[in-house]
C-alpha cells in the first residue's frame, strides 16, 4: 500500500540513539542495486521502475544498462 509507506515511521539506531524516521524520508536515502553477471533489460527495467515508485535515491547498475535507466528515469536524473 503506497499510502502506508508514506504515512508509517521506521525505528533505526544511529550513534546509541534510537530515532524515528519516516518511511519516505528513509527510501530517499536509499541505494537499489541490480549487479548479478546475468542481468537483463527487463530486470533493469524493473529495478527502475521500483526505484521511481519508492523514491530511492539512486540505481547501481552494470554499465552496460546506463542509457537505458536513464531514459527510463528520466533525463534529469544524475
Amino acid at each position: 500500500n503506497p499510502l502506508a509507506f508514506e504515512t508509517e515511521t521506521a525505528i533505526y539506531f544511529c550513534d546509541g540513539k534510537t530515532k524515528n524516521v519516516w518511511m519516505s524520508d528513509l527510501a530517499r536515502s536509499i541505494e537499489h542495486t541490480l549487479l548479478k553477471p546475468d542481468t537483463t533489460l527487463s530486470d533493469i527495467r524493473r529495478l527502475c521502475e521500483e526505484a521511481n515508485e519508492h523514491q530511492f535515491a539512486a540505481v547501481c547498475i552494470p554499465p552496460l544498462f546506463v542509457r537505458e535507466a536513464k531514459r527510463i528515469l528520466g533525463e534529469n536524473s544524475p
